[in-house]
């Protein structure tokens, strides 16, 4: 997300943290049982001793805040096991779009020389997203700092026509609200996810 509201997100995609990331993990985050047990114990012990403001602060930052956010369950079940089995590259290549200078859909950009090598030339190509034809349904958080409105809108417009079907903001949702959410933020959204799954546009 170039347009990213977070700061964090903006400050570790400028110091290229991940790529220094990479040489611990090089296949996923925390992929070890010896790599993910101490952090589990470190964050619930953080989020309990501080009555969870330090978990809450980072989850704002990361994730965007929201009122309807259960802190309980993100921090003890979210933040106790995230970012275990994501893939190290999945995430440089999402680091590498943020602050860029211009908002770009496009594969893994290894470097000129190496992108000559992989692709045979120098950028890396960009998705062609016309070419997509599966129905798409977006259900995004408006202060979700992973899809900034600007992103989106211009995801949207290199689409094919017909092909999104369903396309809401959800006023006051974070990235965690889908899963983290309140009783009422599920109301909100999961009745729509039900219709969508029936393909009741």
């Amino acid at each position: 997300s170039k347009h990213t509201s977070s700061l964090s997100l903006q400050s570790l995609a400028a110091a290229r943290a991940f790529d220094l990331l990479h040489r611990v993990w090089p296949y996923g985050f925390l992929s070890t049982d010896a790599d993910y047990k101490p952090l589990n114990w470190l964050v619930q012990t953080v989020c309990l001793a501080t009555g969870g403001a330090v978990c809450e602060l980072v989850k704002e930052q990361m994730f965007g805040p929201s009122p309807y956010d259960d802190m309980e369950v993100i921090s003890m079940g979210f933040f106790s096991n995230f970012p275990a089995g994501t893939a190290v590259k999945d995430v440089q290549h999402f680091m590498q779009g943020v602050g860029s200078g211009e908002a770009r859909f496009q594969d893994f950009d290894y470097g000129s020389r190496d992108n000559l090598a992989e692709y045979g030339t120098a950028a890396p190509p960009r998705f062609n997203l016309t070419a997509i034809q599966t129905p798409l349904a977006f259900f995004r958080g408006e202060n979700d700092v992973y899809t900034e409105i600007r992103d989106h809108t211009k995801m949207v417009q290199e689409l094919a026509p017909g092909v999104l079907k369903y396309d809401k903001t959800f006023r006051g949702f974070s990235h965690c609200t889908w899963a983290g959410g309140n009783a009422a933020s599920w109301q909100m959204w999961w009745p729509d996810f039900l219709r969508v799954l029936k393909r009741d546009w």
